[in-house]
């Protein structure tokens, strides 16, 4: 399931014989961004995994971490520090 929401908005008032604006500009983030006026459609572009973006990173921690102590040591010693870094 994939929850997402964009949203577009633009206000006009007067106020005293003065005209205010008001724009939002919307930022689309991943899927079919040609899509975004038409809200089901963009979230149904959103099926493709290859048309997702990346908004953040969080915790960033190397591959290598993962392996063992002693794997990792070998790692470091076939590929050299700058690969573990």
């Amino acid at each position: 399931e994939v929850n997402a929401k964009i949203a577009n908005a633009s206000l006009s008032q007067e106020t005293e014989n003065k005209t205010i604006k008001s724009e939002h500009v919307v930022r689309v983030i991943g899927g079919n961004i040609t899509t975004y006026k038409d809200e089901p459609e963009w979230i149904k572009s959103l099926d493709d995994f290859r048309t997702w973006k990346i908004i953040e990173y969080d915790e960033i921690c190397p591959i290598f971490d993962l392996l063992d102590s002693k794997l990792r040591k070998e790692v470091l010693e076939a590929l050299g520090q700058r690969i573990l870094a």
